[in-house]
C-alpha cells in the first residue's frame, strides 16, 4: 500500500530536518528567540525520533504556525496515515496542501498520492478543512507573522532607548561578538528561513517516487 511511501518519506525528511535545525543554531538564544518556528520544529523532530507522535504532532503544529513547511508536511503525514494518532485522511491531505505552497516536489507528490487514496467525499472534506487551515497557516499570514516577530525581537534585544547596536556586545555559546555582527548573523538566519519555507527551496530527501516498501505494509 502507499502508506509506506508516506511513512518512509516522513522519517527521511525528519532526519534531514534535525541536522538542518542543529546547523542553524548560532547562539544560546537561537533558534527560540528570533525564529520560534525553528525551535518548535527542532522539538517536533526530537519527539518524532523518540516515536512520541502525539507530542511531535503538537510541536509540528506550533512550528507550522510560523510557516515551517517540513512541520506542515509531517502533520499531514501523521494525520493521513494515522501513525501514532487517530487517522484523518481529509485533514492530512489538507495539511499536505498547505505544505505544497512553496512548490516542494516531495510534498506535491505526497499530496497527489493522498488524493488518489481518498474518496470524492473525503476530497470534498479536505477542501473545506484546507480553507480553514489556510487562514491560520497559509503563506499569506505566516510569513508576515514571522517577519513581524523577528523585527520585534530585534528591537527588544537592542533596547528602545539605545537605538543602535554597534556598541553592544553579545555573549553566546560562540563567544563574544559585536551587536553589528550578531544581528547580521540573525538576518542571515532569517533570510535562509524565508528561502527555505517561502521561496523554492527543497527538503533534502530522496524523491518519493524512489521509495518502496513490501506490499504487506
Amino acid at each position: 500500500m502507499r502508506y509506506g511511501y508516506f511513512l518512509i518519506a516522513c522519517l527521511l525528511a525528519s532526519s534531514s530536518a534535525v541536522s538542518a535545525s542543529q546547523s542553524n543554531i548560532t547562539s544560546d538564544e537561537m533558534p527560540s528567540r528570533f525564529l520560534p518556528g525553528k525551535y518548535f520544529e527542532y522539538k517536533a523532530q526530537f519527539y518524532l525520533k523518540k516515536k512520541d507522535y502525539r507530542i511531535s504532532l503538537e510541536m509540528s503544529k506550533l512550528a507550522s504556525y510560523w510557516g515551517i513547511k517540513t512541520a506542515q508536511y509531517i502533520v499531514g503525514i501523521l494525520y493521513f496515515t494515522g501513525n501514532g494518532i487517530a487517522e484523518d485522511k481529509p485533514r492530512g491531505a489538507a495539511w499536505l496542501r498547505i505544505a505544497t505552497e512553496h512548490k516542494n516536489p516531495l510534498a506535491e507528490r505526497a499530496l497527489a498520492l493522498a488524493n488518489e487514496e481518498m474518496t470524492l467525499q473525503q476530497r470534498t472534506e479536505a477542501e473545506a478543512i484546507w480553507r480553514e487551515l489556510d487562514v491560520k497557516y497559509g503563506d499569506a499570514v505566516t510569513l508576515p507573522r514571522a517577519r513581524a516577530y523577528f523585527e520585534a525581537e530585534k528591537r527588544n534585544a537592542t533596547g528602545s532607548m539605545v537605538g543602535f547596536v554597534g556598541a553592544m556586545r553579545v555573549i553566546s555559546a560562540d563567544g563574544v561578538t559585536s551587536g553589528t555582527n550578531y544581528y547580521a548573523n540573525q538576518q542571515k538566519e532569517f533570510d535562509a528561513f524565508v528561502e527555505e519555507n517561502f521561496g523554492h527551496g527543497h527538503v533534502d530527501v530522496e524523491p518519493i517516487e524512489q521509495l518502496d516498501t513490501p506490499a504487506s505494509h
